[in-house]
């Protein structure tokens, strides 16, 4: 049975570090209910001084990694920055994630970073509600600093804070029912590599993980993870494990075609695939029992750097 759903503000205002990690251990309940998502809603104060060239977007630049897991040391987000973050959420929720435009002048600036459980290319998106089977939640922010958001800060200064808003089912899905999650989610950002010297990423394999997507951003430089001046210089692409091709020497043209039905619009640099097609979760990728998992760039033009988002599930541990 489905439930009504609410959204539940579970701390305001909580003082950020720059450069640091921020960690929280107790301030994220687990109350029972199901998570669709958890929504980090970030506060950036800068005090104006000689600063200059603001960086619009900075505010996702600003958050360099987000870590989310359970009392059970499942990991459900591994180390994912507010960019990569965002990318994908533009595709899960086909809108904009909001935020302020940095500006080089002294206010305050927000931006929306969702930690989604829900995922749209499910038919049933409860498949990934579940955590009534966790004491707790810790969350770790690390930070960056005014350089994220001014290309050059000058004497500018910039203070964060963090609020986080939990949206959720009212009371729990029943074990009984067919609506009762499946998995829970999982994020992990993977290291930038130059594609003249490593063509390729290397996977994962694990008996509990599943992947159901991945998004690379190819750029022409690279100064931090899904930054730097996007191309389409990946030519060919393929994925494929010891066993067989998912993707075997697939055209950026196909990419570009796939970018602009899922994010509708033509982002350049981003390569996405889903393994979900008709919306079941048993669609996805199991790596478990599999060697030599990889993403190549078969060909590629130029000085080329790459950075993955791989979005998938994990088993619960019960």
């Amino acid at each position: 049975m489905r439930t009504p759903f609410e959204r539940r503000l579970i701390f305001s205002a909580k003082p950020l570090s720059n450069s640091a990690v921020n960690t929280f251990r107790t301030e994220l309940p687990v109350t029972g209910e199901n998570l669709e998502r958890i929504r980090l809603i970030l506060n950036l104060t800068i005090t104006h001084g000689t600063g200059t060239t603001p960086v619009v977007t900075g505010a996702f630049d600003y958050i360099k990694a987000i870590t989310l897991k359970t009392s059970k040391g499942d990991l459900l987000v591994d180390g994912v920055c507010g960019k990569a973050l965002y990318f994908y959420n533009l595709k899960n929720d086909q809108v904009t994630p909001y935020y302020d435009d940095i500006a080089a002048s002294s206010g305050t600036y927000k931006a929306v970073i969702d930690i989604p459980f829900h995922r749209n290319n499910l038919i049933r998106p409860e498949d990934l509600y579940y955590l009534t089977n966790y004491a707790s939640l810790e969350l770790s922010v690390t930070t960056g600093s005014i350089a994220d958001l001014l290309g050059s800060p000058g004497t500018d200064t910039v203070s964060a804070t963090l609020d986080v808003v939990y949206h959720l089912t009212k009371s729990p899905l029943s074990k009984s029912e067919k609506s009762f999650p499946l998995a829970l989610p999982y994020y992990k950002q993977l290291a930038t590599i130059p594609l003249t010297s490593l063509p390729y990423f290397q996977l994962e394999s694990a008996n509990d993980l599943a992947l159901s997507e991945f998004l690379i951003l190819a750029t022409t430089s690279n100064n931090a993870p899904f930054r730097g001046t996007a191309a389409d210089n990946i030519t060919t692409l393929s994925m494929k494990d010891n066993v067989q091709y998912f993707i075997q020497q697939v055209p950026v043209a196909d990419f570009i075609q796939e970018r602009k039905r899922h994010f509708l619009t033509n982002l350049t640099g981003i390569y996405y695939h889903s393994f979900i097609k008709t919306g079941s979760i048993k669609e996805s990728y199991p790596t478990g029992g599999k060697s030599d998992i990889k993403i190549t760039a078969d060909t590629f033009t130029g000085t080329t750097y790459a950075d993955c988002l791989l979005v998938g599930f994990r088993s619960f541990r019960i």
